[in-house]
């Protein structure tokens, strides 16, 4: 929907009537960007189908109707793209242009984010569903996890998006900590008022916690009792993923309520940003950050994990414009570390708890560097780092009294699940 969205109507604006409807000379360009970017992700999940052995469905015929210049075209634009990021932090992983295929295919074969919620489960969806034979039930798992990986390299590019077009529109560009995580079936209703007719039924699947491989209040002692356990691999991988990105948000949350507030209005002004929008905006993260911090400690506590202490800082900033630079730093770095980390998550909860939060970094990024006058979504799919990368970035900027125990994507070997199905 996406794609055919941003395709028909690049070809039906230029960059004067951009311009002549009151936005930047960029505006134009950047929509041309986004574009692209709906291209390419429609191509990595017809690929990704097609490794899966499923048939990805053709397009619906679509009614924009309600578009009729610039001003609305750019309207319905910031719509569709905070829909489709919250249809991706719900209850499925869902990209908007592709909701529907994935409703009615992907999900037949292999399910999505925690919508089948054991990870092993999803991924022997996927071997059957293509006619494999034996498979080994860690090697499923591995698999899985490197589809998610997949999803979340562009999924955080849809929240990018977001974040510009709700400015364009003088709206917040994260007006929540946490990115509002949708029912699939109330993301359909939101996009059937632009859909005609397709050529199959659209099916809102339900989600299944039957035997799920997620943590049930108890501490798994043992590596492995059954098909579907959540064992004591998992969890403790699921701690340090936890933990690692409490590191990150400790830094993080440090970082705001140290600085968000130290410069006026008039300094912001002075070095070239909005003035009152600028400070209030960085208030803002502040708030979501010290909110982050705090979801993680609880969800750690509340696994009878420990969470790690914070650091000790050295940020060096004396000017506003020194502080704006090194956020840019910061929120880059941590949307490549939830890129990164993200599957090496086993417990479904925990995966669509990552991308609540993941998601709104990432329009921490997007605003930040439009303010420096950077591309806001520089690349289709959004880059990643390994954990251990994060930590060496981070290390010039923190000294912590521990050494991170980091997660690790689980291999079969990791896991030691020697059962065949």
């Amino acid at each position: 929907m996406e794609s055919y969205f941003y395709t028909l109507y690049q070809n039906t604006f230029n960059q004067a009537d951009f311009v002549a409807a009151g936005f930047s000379n960029e505006t134009y360009s950047y929509f041309n960007l986004i574009s692209q970017h709906e291209d390419t992700h429609v191509r990595i999940l017809t690929s990704v189908i097609g490794q899966l052995g499923g048939t990805p469905g053709s397009e619906c015929t679509y009614n924009f109707g309600s578009v009729t210049n610039v001003t609305t075209y750019v309207s319905i634009a910031r719509v569709l793209e905070n829909t489709g990021a919250m249809a991706y932090s719900g209850k499925y992983f869902f990209e908007m242009k592709y909701i529907l295929v994935l409703l009615t295919v992907w999900i037949s074969y292999l399910g999505a984010a925690n919508g089948i919620a054991d990870p092993i489960l999803r991924e022997m969806a996927a071997t059957i569903a293509t006619g494999k034979q034996k498979k080994n039930i860690s090697t499923w798992l591995y698999c899985f996890n490197h589809i998610i990986l997949y999803i979340v390299v562009y999924v955080l590019v849809e929240a990018r998006h977001a974040s510009y077009l709700n400015i364009l529109n003088n709206m917040d560009p994260f007006p929540s900590p946490f990115e509002n995580a949708t029912d699939p079936s109330v993301i359909i209703q939101a996009i059937q008022p632009f859909i005609v007719s397709c050529p199959f039924t659209i099916t809102v699947p339900t989600i299944p916690y039957i035997g799920a491989s997620y943590f049930n209040g108890t501490v798994p002692t043992t590596n492995y009792t059954s098909v579907s356990s959540y064992t004591d691999v998992m969890y403790t991988n699921d701690i340090n993923a936890l933990n690692f990105a409490l590191v990150a948000e400790h830094l993080e949350s440090t970082y705001y309520n140290t600085f968000a507030e130290n410069f006026t209005e008039a300094e912001y002004e002075s070095a070239g940003f909005p003035s009152v929008t600028t400070r209030s905006y960085f208030t803002m993260i502040r708030e979501y950050e010290a909110t982050h911090v705090s979801f993680i400690q609880n969800t750690i506590a509340q696994r009878s994990g420990t969470p790690v202490s914070y650091c000790s800082y050295n940020f060096n900033i004396t000017n506003v414009t020194e502080f704006v630079q090194m956020a840019r730093i910061f929120e880059n770095t941590g949307v490549k570390a939830y890129d990164g980390s993200i599957n090496t998550i086993s417990d479904p909860n925990i995966i669509r708890s990552a991308a609540t939060i993941a998601l709104v970094e990432a329009r921490f990024a997007s605003f930040i560097n439009l303010l420096l006058g950077d591309i806001p979504f520089p690349d289709a799919l959004d880059p990643t780092l390994t954990p251990a990368q994060v930590v060496n970035v981070l290390s010039a900027y923190q000294t912590c009294p521990f050494t991170p125990n980091l997660p690790v994507v689980l291999t079969p070997s990791t896991l030691n699940l020697n059962v065949n199905v």
